[in-house]
């Protein structure tokens, strides 16, 4: 048996993908007979995540953007050498830092410390460094780079990247990255709950407009990376459209779930759909049973983002037997379209119109859009591979 430790600034399932790919792994590497701890910058009571067989310890609350918190590396060095892998999920924050300074300390002092793999998830795409798009953030993340995330990386044993894309753009974001170093482990979800009229249900609950009616789904973070404002002009262009041509026909309505409905961003979404408020509809997060009863009920999954280093959605999808249509900055979207469960376009206005065309056009079986789905989902998204990967990898670096 040994014993993980997963770092993450927080489990908030707001946060995205990081905290989920953290708790999956762990759930794996429990059920596998080893033992996961996760550690949090979470304040002590945050109850975001439980699990019999997983400790979560939350040292937070963590101060500034950087969830700072002064007792972290305190913890770290009291506590890293029980462990025989160390996982930090994300970048940018200070655990990220903490931990690689502390593996570094014990190294230098001779102490025996576990091996430490740091997951970019994403971060280092090029397109966060954009200085007409994000000046501030650039120009900060230039500075944090040199001073500090270098640094980590450096000190970390493999920096695991979810796919060979991801990896090579993180190549050349920023000067003098640390070489020989990148391990590609391709990432995977949890094989989600069948089916069960609870979970359609469930969802009715939260968007009761769309029982019994085709529709598409989003379901993410509403946040401007995710290229939502572009989906909602392509489906009002498109419907549209389609409504002049024939009129008689039934078209699918969009559903854009997913936390943020109440920021700035999410507002100015749902002021551009106000237009066709009949048809696009804005139920807010979805969890639990209401989260597969959208999945399970939707005719195709759209996710047109600028960026995307893997998508747990999109595996979300496959797993539950649906056709899904993503932008070509989804960084699995190769894999996608070569399998045939799903087209890939650019990440414009343009292609984002294909992909909703193409996703009101096509007319395939559904038992057979399934079936391939679901092929696809297990042949390469399963995450019980993906975490035998990690302690194989891990033991390689002890032999």
């Amino acid at each position: 048996m040994k014993r993980f430790l997963h770092i993450c600034s927080t489990l908030s399932p707001e946060s995205g993908g990081p905290a989920q790919v953290a708790i999956q792994l762990s759930i794996l590497h429990s059920q596998m007979g080893h033992q996961s701890e996760i550690l949090t910058i979470d304040e002590p009571r945050a109850s975001h995540f439980s699990h019999e067989d997983i400790k979560v310890t939350n040292i937070g609350p963590g101060r500034l953007g950087w969830t700072y918190s002064g007792a972290l590396i305190p913890w770290l060095t009291k506590n890293l050498p029980f462990y025989d892998g160390v996982i930090v999920h994300g970048l940018w924050r200070y655990p990220s830092y903490a931990a690689a300074r502390t593996i570094n300390r014990f190294r230098r002092n001779k102490v025996l410390c576990p091996p430490l793999f740091i997951l970019p998830c994403g971060m280092l795409d090029p397109w966060f460094q954009s200085w007409e798009r994000r000046p501030f953030k650039t120009f900060r993340n230039s500075i944090y780079w040199e001073l500090f995330e270098r640094k980590a990386l450096r000190w970390a044993d493999r920096i695991v990247f979810s796919n060979q894309q991801e990896c090579d753009l993180a190549q050349n974001t920023f000067p003098r990255y640390p070489k020989g170093k990148d391990l590609v482990i391709p990432l995977g979800i949890v094989d989600p709950p069948s089916f069960s009229e609870s979970m359609e249900q469930a969802f009715l609950k939260y968007c009761p407009s769309v029982e019994g009616k085709p529709f598409l789904l989003f379901l993410s973070r509403l946040d401007e990376k995710k290229g939502v404002d572009l989906l909602i002009q392509a489906y009002m262009q498109v419907y549209s459209h389609a409504v002049k041509t024939n009129p008689q026909k039934t078209y699918p309505r969009l559903v854009i779930a997913g936390p943020g409905k109440s920021s700035a961003y999410g507002m100015s979404l749902q002021e551009m759909a106000k237009p066709m408020s009949n048809q696009i509809f804005f139920p807010g997060m979805l969890t639990g049973d209401a989260k597969w009863g959208a999945f399970y009920g939707c005719d195709a999954f759209m996710l047109p983002s600028h960026q995307e280093n893997f998508g747990l959605v999109v595996a979300e999808a496959l797993a539950c037997g649906k056709k899904v249509f993503l932008s070509r900055q989804v960084n699995i979207w190769r894999e996608i379209v070569e399998d045939g469960v799903g087209m890939a376009a650019p990440d414009t206005l343009e292609g984002t119109v294909q992909l909703v065309q193409s996703a009101f056009e096509y007319s395939a079986s559904p038992r057979k859009v399934a079936l391939d789905a679901r092929k696809t989902f297990d042949n390469r998204f399963q995450i019980a591979n993906t975490a035998q990967m990690f302690v194989e990898e891990f033991a390689r670096l002890e032999a």
